[in-house]
């Protein structure tokens, strides 16, 4: 699977924490993040989502590496 805009998983996440979720990762095989960081900077910042996990099998910016809820998941081997 695949974050593109983000903007599904997001809407799941909000709905699980308004179900008393604790904590919300979210995991994709292919982080594309096509409209920026900013919606997910905000659901973090919000409490909507804890992290997110995304392999290096792609391209990841560097901008996209210091977010505080970025994991880059090491799938080479």
């Amino acid at each position: 699977d695949m974050i593109s805009s983000g903007e599904s998983m997001i809407d799941v996440a909000t709905q699980l924490k308004k179900r008393k979720a604790r904590k919300v990762y979210m995991a994709a095989t292919f982080g594309l993040f096509t409209d920026g960081f900013a919606k997910f900077d905000k659901a973090y910042e919000e409490g909507a989502i804890a992290g997110v996990l995304c392999s290096n099998l792609t391209y990841v910016d560097e901008e996209l590496r210091k977010r505080p809820w970025f994991f880059e998941v090491d799938v080479s081997k």
